[in-house]
């Protein structure tokens, strides 16, 4: 024992060559080691905060609202199932890492934004979404999102979803249809991404409204798309995406110019053009089928050409 306090006290006093050392016939012939310490890394585990109307407001950004009185950030996983809830408006600029949301419809305001994290995570939207004109919803790579069976997610302002992004059209049924929604003047911009849904029912779809715009590139749709012949441009070539099923030209007269429905996607194995609504062309206008694509025709319509 008095062999081990003597050794400690050569370590308080000088510590190189030199320095006294406990007597013993085991004699050190090299110098003391002076020990250092390596600072880590720092590290952040997101916090998860939960919608608690504690405020008694719909406002997203009042910070009673949420569970430790904090309005979440970029880092946070965020969850609203309380139910009874009504429409939460999301206002100004707001940012999660996740949002898994089963009871509340969500209104993104003129001018204000919703991000979700580029992570490799999960968000669900079980009730509706309203992107309003001047609004955007943004999802980073890599993440997976969730339309629940019924889900409409309208776009008026700007959707864009990015590379490696999964979004899954939930239905497990033929009695319940989500869709995304682009309204006149809004915009769905997506790269990289794989639309799916998960089942074969085909009971999710994308619909673009006339004056609405889908720009994809580099995607994948496993589901229907709608939308008026003169937006079936804005698909683009032949290997600006990896694949479409049905695209559906819904009803409506082509006024003007020249429509080409060609083979798009560099897997062309399931895409048809249906007709899903009576159609016609003017005198003056131009619809160009490329040869051996399949064109389908709903039971009882028309297309009319003038």
């Amino acid at each position: 024992m008095s062999t081990f306090w003597s050794f400690v006290k050569g370590l308080l006093r000088k510590q190189y060559r030199g320095a006294w050392r406990p007597r013993s016939k085991y004699r050190r012939t090299t110098p003391f080691t002076r020990l250092r310490f390596e600072e880590l890394e720092v590290r952040v585990v997101p916090a998860s905060y939960s919608w608690t109307g504690g405020a008694n407001t719909l406002n997203w950004g009042d910070a009673a609202n949420w569970s430790g009185n904090v309005v979440p950030g970029s880092g946070d996983d965020v969850t609203i199932s309380k139910s009874g809830i009504g429409t939460i408006t999301i206002a100004g600029t707001q940012s999660v890492r996740t949002l898994n949301d089963t009871t509340a419809a969500l209104s993104i305001a003129s001018g204000g934004s919703l991000s979700l994290a580029a992570v490799a995570a999960n968000s669900t939207f079980g009730q509706n979404v309203t992107v309003a004109s001047g609004a955007t919803l943004a999802v980073g790579a890599s993440a997976s999102v969730l339309l629940q069976a019924g889900v409409t997610l309208t776009d008026n302002g700007t959707l864009s979803f990015a590379s490696s992004d999964v979004v899954t059209f939930g239905a497990t049924n033929d009695f319940a249809t989500e869709q995304v929604v682009v309204g006149s003047g809004g915009l769905l911009n997506a790269s990289g991404t794989t639309f799916t849904a998960s089942t074969t029912n085909n009971s999710g779809l994308i619909t673009v409204n006339s004056g609405g715009q889908l720009a994809p590139s580099g995607c994948t749709f496993q589901l229907p798309l709608f939308l008026p012949a003169v937006n079936v441009a804005n698909l683009g070539g032949a290997s600006s995406n990896v694949s479409f099923q049905d695209i559906n030209i819904v009803a409506g007269t082509l006024s003007s110019g020249e429509v080409d429905l060609n083979a798009i996607g560099t897997s062309t194995t399931n895409l048809r053009y249906v007709f899903s609504g009576a159609f016609t062309i003017a005198s003056g206008a131009t619809l160009n089928v490329a040869a051996s694509l399949p064109v389908l025709l709903d039971p009882g319509v028309t297309v009319t050409d003038n």
